[in-house]
């Protein structure tokens, strides 16, 4: 009995053990990868290339991650190229994220595919899409189911429960529908101007389209 429980006493040390490590192995990884190296270019594709390879991610290695980016569950997470995500992005992917090419998104916006249910307090996980080209402002909240369409642009400090339509202007909490824009045919992206008929179409060239 003894023995039994001795040896139940270091089988949970042992799991505990290997835990810290790989949470310290994932936070010096976290460290090296939030070096300007790894996120301007020609060197921003290994930070993609890392991401995909140990955490099975998939991200297109035209995209920029800045320094603070982080995700939980980086195998849920899709981003296509020509798609940039700022300082100290968190991406909460309980079920899967996609952020579509040439998107921008801001320093510190919080994108959350899972949470609880209000009534009882269960888990629940429902995938959140953002379209191609999409501006999202700074410190922005997008919750569980949402869909945010193409050339979108979601403003600063917007809380998003709800879909927004392409081409939409949403603003305030919750984000609500101020005006509507005209499809542009060239927008900004790190990599320099870009037509978005270019973006679109390497964005399916490499095969992230879905």
């Amino acid at each position: 009995m003894v023995h039994r429980a001795r040896r139940g006493y270091c089988d949970a040390m042992l799991k505990y053990l290997k835990h810290g490590v790989s949470h310290a192995a994932g936070g010096l990884l976290n460290l090296i990868l939030d070096s300007p190296l790894f996120y301007n270019p020609p060197l921003q594709w290994l930070k993609a290339k890392i991401l995909n390879s140990l955490y099975g991610a998939r991200i297109s290695p035209q995209t920029i991650l800045k320094s603070g980016v982080r995700a939980i569950a980086w195998d849920n997470v899709q981003i296509e190229a020509y798609a940039y995500l700022s300082d100290d992005v968190t991406v909460h992917a309980r079920a899967p994220v996609f952020v579509g090419a040439g998107t921008t998104i801001s320093p510190e916006v919080f994108i959350g595919s899972g949470g609880h249910n209000p009534a009882d307090l269960a888990v629940e996980a429902t995938p959140v899409r953002i379209g191609r080209c999409v501006f999202v402002g700074a410190r922005a909240v997008i919750l569980p189911g949402v869909t945010i369409g193409d050339h979108a642009v979601i403003g600063a400090g917007a809380v998003v429960v709800n879909d927004v339509p392409s081409c939409a202007v949403c603003v305030g909490v919750p984000a609500k529908v101020v005006r509507h824009k005209e499809e542009p045919e060239e927008i900004w992206t790190v990599f320099g101007r870009k037509k978005v008929e270019e973006i679109f179409r390497g964005a399916v060239d490499e095969g992230f389209d879905s």
